[in-house]
């Protein structure tokens, strides 16, 4: 029997917290995070300019909820500051 083994690319990001600890967080699959740039870019180029276009909405959310959000619910609950 053959067997075949698959790979994908992943991202992962990382966070420094308050204490100095440097926390890993898992972002998923590298593909799923470049196609929402890739709709961010779509709608932009479709003329989307302002933050209230419904596809540009939909676009950023997905982009959020792929790359934002997991970074975020790694944070400590009382985080006040968050540097990019």
């Amino acid at each position: 029997e053959e067997s075949t083994v698959t790979s994908e690319e992943r991202l992962v990001g990382f966070v420094l917290t308050p204490d100095g600890a440097l926390a890993r967080r898992a972002l998923g699959p590298r593909a799923a995070i470049d196609d929402a740039v890739r709709a961010v870019h779509q709608a932009v180029d479709r003329g989307a300019r302002s933050p209230s276009t419904p596809d540009l909405v939909a676009a950023l959310r997905q982009l959020g909820a792929r790359l934002f959000a997991p970074l975020v619910a790694t944070l400590p609950k009382n985080a006040k500051t968050m540097i990019r």
